[in-house]
């Protein structure tokens, strides 16, 4: 039943006992449970169950996963169907990638204040884009907002990236596309965006107490046009959303004095190495661990749940143009599809029995 975890569950088994040892008295509970789940991630202590083959009788034994959100190995199959579920929603019009910061000074009032300062953010980056849209392109748009909390080194960076399609639903109901590289201004984008957050922040009957910041300082919002195709800005975004910060393939060395890790430096652009005692590199993931119920990805416009009547409206319209997407949307489907048609590695049959379930003491059995 036992299975050799990557380097991530290896350095939690490794560490986290004299982390909980030292600050088990002051850490929430939720990265206590983070630290449990993500080390008995596919071990008996998350239980099992076997399955069996209905044609030849073949069987093999599941474990468990831990399903945790910064799990690095559980969320494959959870990957597959997102980009499955967004290859359904693509338009044949041009797409734009917006990115919302935090300034530094209210950075830490972010990750004493989850709740209240990164929910702020995803609705004021909606709000913003919704309202500057219907005054100066005389819509609403569709908008998939995700939030990111990590740097490249796994410090405490709160920014949400928003995808949207360059489609406006007019108050008539009809649409039109964008056909230029253009979507905002981003200066007027900024302004709005710092207004809106503040007014809700400020507004929260538990609103923390924010540190002042220079009227001048600039809350610099980034727009640009996806040339790469939204394919591509979809499966970035996903690996980093439905997954932990750190890709264990980037993890080069662990001992006990010292965590080396690879990543890509922003500014250089090249790959460049962080070391950080097991300590360090504890406290900076756990960190990214949010709150119970919190939904880093939502969406807006005619991308919600309730404006999925305009988007079919859009689709049927641009139905000749779809057939352009195809390759892309069937790449999307690609991995969901095959999950879904597993076969036995023996007689190639798809129909399975599972019984002989093993669930753990300390938490219910995964859905």
């Amino acid at each position: 039943m036992g299975r050799v975890g990557g380097p991530l569950q290896q350095i939690f088994l490794r560490f986290a006992p004299a982390y909980i040892t030292r600050f088990g008295d002051r850490m929430p509970r939720r990265h206590q449970r983070a630290l449990f789940d993500i080390a008995a991630c596919r071990t008996e202590a998350m239980g099992g169950h076997t399955e069996a083959c209905c044609d030849c009788g073949t069987k093999r034994f599941v474990p468990h996963s831990c399903r945790h959100v910064l799990c690095a190995t559980c969320h494959d199959a959870e990957i597959d169907d997102w980009l499955a579920a967004r290859a359904n929603e693509l338009l044949p019009v041009r797409y734009f990638h917006v990115t919302f910061p935090l300034p530094t000074e209210l950075r830490d009032a972010a990750r004493s204040h989850q709740s209240i300062v990164c929910g702020a953010m995803l609705q004021a980056a909606a709000e913003s884009l919704q309202t500057l849209a219907e005054d100066r392109l005389g819509g609403r748009l569709g908008i998939i907002a995700i939030l990111h909390t990590w740097g490249r080194t796994l410090p405490w960076h709160p920014h949400v990236h928003c995808i949207v399609p360059g489609a406006i639903i007019c108050p008539d109901g009809k649409f039109r596309k964008i056909k230029t590289n253009y979507l905002l201004r981003v200066e007027t984008l900024s302004k709005v965006y710092r207004a809106i957050f503040l007014r809700l922040v400020r507004s929260h009957p538990d609103a923390p107490r924010l540190p002042k910041i220079e009227w001048s300082k600039q809350w610099i919002v980034n727009c640009r046009a996806c040339d790469e195709g939204p394919g591509n800005v979809l499966r970035y975004l996903a690996r980093y959303t439905k997954r932990g910060p750190l890709p264990e393939k980037n993890i080069l060395s662990v001992t006990d004095e010292q965590i080396t890790f690879r990543y890509n430096s922003h500014r250089t652009k090249r790959p460049e190495v962080c070391k950080l005692t097991p300590e360090e590199f504890l406290r900076r993931y756990l960190q990214h661990v949010l709150p119970l119920g919190f939904h880093r990805i939502r969406y807006y416009g005619f991308l919600a749940p309730g404006g999925r009547r305009n988007l079919r409206a859009i689709r049927m319209a641009l139905m000749f143009a779809l057939t352009l997407l195809a390759p892309v949307i069937a790449e999307l489907r690609a991995r969901s599809q095959m999950r879904a048609d597993y076969e036995c590695s023996q007689c190639g049959g798809r129909c399975f029995v599972r019984f002989d379930f093993i669930y753990p003491n300390q938490r219910a059995p995964p859905p």
